[in-house]
């Protein structure tokens, strides 16, 4: 029912006929609908309310949807700032989180925080749903780094191929130091290192030596990092001595 429209029309009405008894009847009439169909959706903002049915990617009808039925009716009506909401939107916006639905989570706290956008509860509540969000976005990257340098973990890898896939190394070592991938990519690179050095000592090419393990030392432990370096020194002091 257009309840806006008829209270327009029947404004006109007792604007050009303020004593008529039929105009007074109609707008007896049109407020018993309107008290009829608030308490209508009154019950079904109760309902909704228990079952947790808040907004339109839940599920339509719903919460957001009655509340804007009662406020084509009554724009000042108490259920528009029912002190229920927040706690209810809180609570639903953490099953949300906990069921790893981030997309859920946010639109319920914007939502809730459009009903009150004061309340220190739901402020906090959508910082915890930020970060959760940031959380997923970093697993999803891990996951496309892990599955593009795949093929350097693998047995056919070789230590050339390292430093073609520098940037996502040095990417997911910042996000996932603890990846397996980046620990077998790891092994590649120590063992390619380890062989370059030691060809290079043996040519007593020190100084070459030591900038090739300063240029991967961030890709390799810091236990061989140092102990090539502390290897290499000696040599070199031993060879300048010769």
């Amino acid at each position: 029912a257009d309840y806006v429209g008829a209270q327009a029309l029947l404004t006109e009405l007792q604007a050009f006929l303020p004593d008529s008894l039929a105009v007074r009847d109609l707008a007896d009439r049109l407020t018993g609908r309107e008290n009829d169909e608030i308490k209508r959706l009154s019950d079904r903002f109760d309902d909704f309310l228990k079952r947790g049915l808040l907004i339109d990617r839940q599920g339509s009808p719903n919460i957001g949807t009655i509340l804007g039925d009662i406020r084509r009716i009554d724009g000042q009506n108490r259920l528009l700032h029912d002190p229920r909401l927040p706690g209810v939107f809180a609570e639903q916006t953490n099953k949300a989180l906990q069921a790893g639905n981030t997309v859920l989570a946010q639109a319920l706290v914007v939502a809730a925080l459009s009903f009150d956008s004061k309340d220190a509860s739901l402020a906090d509540l959508r910082d915890q749903v930020q970060r959760a969000i940031n959380s997923q976005q970093l697993l999803a990257r891990r996951k496309t780094l892990e599955a593009a340098l795949a093929t350097l973990a693998g047995p056919q890898a070789s230590f050339a191929d390292v430093e073609a896939k520098r940037a996502e190394l040095e990417e997911l070592r910042g996000t996932a130091p603890e990846s397996p991938v980046l620990a077998g990519i790891q092994n590649l690179a120590q063992r390619g290192v380890g062989e370059q050095v030691a060809r290079l000592e043996g040519a007593n090419q020190h100084a070459q030596a030591l900038d090739l393990i300063a240029q991967y030392a961030d890709l390799l432990p810091a236990t061989f990092v140092d102990q090539q370096r502390q290897k290499l020194m000696s040599a070199r002091g031993a060879y300048q001595a010769e």
